[in-house]
This record gives C-alpha cells, structure tokens and sequence, in this order.
C-alpha cells in the first residue's frame, strides 16, 4: 500500500491514504506524499460512510479506487478462535463490499482495482489459509459482480502471489517473491486500458498447493 501511493504520488495524483490503527506510520506517509489522510475501520457501514463523506467535501469525487487491506492469520483452522475467523473475512471482504457500495456515488467514471491472491479463482482446500481463500474468493465474485453492474466505472483485480514482505513465505514459493515492480506494471496495464471484470495473476510461476 506505502508503495502503490508513492507511485501515484510519484505521477502527480492527489492521493488519499486510509488507516485503522498504525497512525503514526500513516501521518509520516501523509506529510511525505502531501496526501490527505482518513481513518476508520473499514468493516463498519457507519464508518465507511464517514471517511467518503470527508473524501466528499475535500475533493468531490474520486477517480481510482485501490482496495488492498486484509488480515491474515496463518493457522490450523482447529486453532483459528471464532474473532480471528470473523476478523478475516470481514477485512478482507466486507471492506471491499462497504468501500465499492460507498464509491460508487462519487465516481462519473473511474477505475476499481481490488486485490486478491492466487489460486482464488481454483476451488481449493489449502491448510492454515482456509478462511483467507475463502475472503479472497468472495473478493474475485465481487470483483466480477460489479463490473458486470457499472457501466462507468471499471472494476478489476491482481491476484498476488508471494510477496517480499508477506507474513509468511512456504518453502515452494521461496525464490518466486514478486518484486514491486511487477504489481505496478499490471496497475499501468489497468489504468490505461478499458478492461473491466479482468483478474490478473502476478506470481513469477508460483501456486499455492492444495487438495480438492
């Protein structure tokens, strides 16, 4: 996220950050790209409504949307507690249902782009990410939904495989990370193009196992 804003930055956009909790981190992001800075929780109706009605008043309407928030618990699904279930699907779900219902009134025209992982488009059993796979799921129908739905705004995903900074990294995908530079290449590709209701994959070969 630090990283897709200093590229739109970096290209003269006016850019808006979010944050739930780590404030710090995002007022010093704020200060350094000269961005305009909300916080609220994401999962929350009321909440949502809030940070687009500042969004409103400062500037109008929104041109890009970048849904990329989500927790992940890397767990036995025996030993995932029912908030840490719950916690996974609603960051990584319910926000971007929340933020793509609540944008749609402030965009003419624009471009959606949500974030999901790979092999959410294969129906699969994947030990320890079970309740991820199935938020990230969940985000590929939505995803599809809506660009089905507008006919202004054009709505895609990138599914990502492993991250350099990803929480964990399996052994089958060591050597396979994704460089940053490759997700801004498909966000290029996106921004610049009338595709709607595409799913990208960005994971140098690498697919996460499982078992139907």
């Amino acid at each position: 996220g630090k990283e897709i804003a200093r590229f739109f930055h970096s290209n003269k956009a006016k850019v808006i950050l979010h944050y739930f909790s780590d404030k710090e981190n995002a007022i010093k992001l704020s200060k350094e790209l000269d961005a305009f800075l909300v916080q609220g929780d994401l999962t929350k109706k009321e909440s949502v409504e809030f940070i687009f009605s500042q969004i409103k008043e400062k500037y109008g309407k929104i041109d890009i949307l970048i849904n990329n928030v989500g927790n992940f618990y890397y767990k036995n699904i025996l030993n995932l507690s029912n908030e840490e279930f719950k916690d996974e699907i609603e960051s990584n779900l319910y926000s971007v249902w929340n933020t793509i219902n609540e944008v749609n009134g402030l965009m003419d025209k624009g471009k959606i782009i949500n974030f999901t992982c790979v092999g959410a488009d294969k129906l699969a059993i994947r030990k320890n990410t079970t309740p991820y796979y199935i938020s990230k799921v969940g985000v590929l129908m939505l995803t599809k939904n809506f660009a089905e739905e507008f006919s202004n705004i054009q709505v895609n995903s990138i599914s990502l495989g492993v991250l350099e900074s990803s929480m964990v990294i399996p052994e089958s995908a060591k050597g396979k990370e994704v460089t940053f530079l490759q997700v801004i290449d498909v966000i290029k590709e996106i921004l610049f193009s009338d595709i709607t209701g595409k799913n990208i994959e960005i994971s140098n070969g690498w697919y996460p196992e499982g078992y139907n």
